[in-house]
């Protein structure tokens, strides 16, 4: 079964993957509508919601485009299929991005340009630039043909791909690179302008990074903490922690897939996790480091600009919606 990932809010609705593709009012999380298969994350750019599904359990993986308001079917030109990950579909305001390495315009579905080489990466933009990574390299791409702009290697070992690499634009010749596993994990900074790693670090770190004012939020569960899952706070510029505030979360055993997400609104840091058991969501003070308030359910998070956090929780496909203001 497929896991709700993290909800997308846009004018006034928020949409979910998982068991199925749905659309629900902000105001009041009254169900729109919603799709009969199985749906990844979903984007969503001019007036359309993207998202790769599997509509029979034999059907190949396909990228399906919905109509954001109704959720009727769009016709679209091309479809990919064989995606693995259909979790890392990135839009902006014209244009829809995936690691198999193409851009689709979102109003008429026209590929703009396409590369064959499948890439486990999620993708950022910056500017005129695309950025993604793979276990060996880091790449950009220029936006409008998809050029290679620059290749970076990581200097590392090759490493195992268990889930996709996140990248993180910082600022315009900066990118954030993170690969975790359950033991094996790694964040680092690239400048594509002088095409060289600036920093790297290796830990224990159990979520992709968040960024703001020039500082890298991250899970890691420090050693010698013995399972204690702790939000770092990280120099952008160095990649050295600035300060830390271990979770009152249980105890994070090894082997255990914990999968931590992080976003920062104004001066706080919301934590939560994919944890079945032992886990809440945090509000941690940027300025005092301390968690002003905790919430007892826990999945990924999304906030729209009406000041309004929504948890995903996986297990139950379940969607909670927390008032900031």
């Amino acid at each position: 079964m497929w896991r709700l990932t993290e909800a997308v809010v846009v004018d006034g609705r928020v949409y979910t993957g998982g068991n199925s593709l749905r659309a629900y009012g902000e105001a009041d999380g009254t169900l729109l509508w919603g799709s009969s298969f199985n749906s990844g994350p979903a984007v969503v750019s001019q007036g359309n919601v993207f998202s790769y599904a599997d509509e029979t359990t034999f059907a190949p993986n396909r990228l399906y485009v919905r109509n954001a308001v109704t959720g009727s079917s769009v016709n679209t030109p091309d479809h990919y299929e064989g995606q693995e990950d259909r979790s890392l579909l990135v839009a902006d305001d014209d244009s829809v991005y995936a690691p198999f390495t193409f851009r689709m315009t979102a109003v008429d579905g026209i590929v703009a340009w396409r590369d064959y080489a499948p890439m486990r990466s999620l993708p950022s933009r910056a500017s005129d630039r695309l950025y993604m990574a793979d276990a060996s390299n880091v790449y950009a791409r220029d936006i409008k043909d998809g050029r290679e702009i620059a290749r970076i290697a990581t200097g590392g070992e090759q490493r195992e791909v268990r889930r996709a690499t996140g990248t993180l634009a910082d600022g315009q010749d900066r990118v954030l690179v993170s690969h975790f596993n359950q033991g094996n994990a790694s964040l680092g900074s690239y400048s594509i302008g002088q095409k060289q790693k600036l920093w790297d670090v290796e830990a224990s770190f159990l979520s992709r990074p968040a960024l703001a004012d020039d500082t890298v939020y991250v899970v890691n569960v420090p050693q010698p903490a013995k399972g204690v899952a702790t939000l770092e706070a990280r120099s952008s510029a160095t990649g050295a922690v600035v300060w830390s505030t271990p979770l009152p979360d249980a105890v994070v055993p090894v082997g255990e897939e914990a999968v931590y997400h992080v976003a920062v609104v104004g001066n706080l840091v919301f934590v939560s996790s994919d944890r079945k058991f032992g886990a809440s969501t945090y509000a941690i003070d940027r300025s005092s480091h301390a968690i002003g308030w905790r919430h007892p359910v826990n999945g990924s998070l999304a906030v729209s600009d009406n000041g309004i956090l929504y948890v995903a929780q996986a297990l139950d496909a379940s969607l909670f919606a927390i008032n900031l203001r």
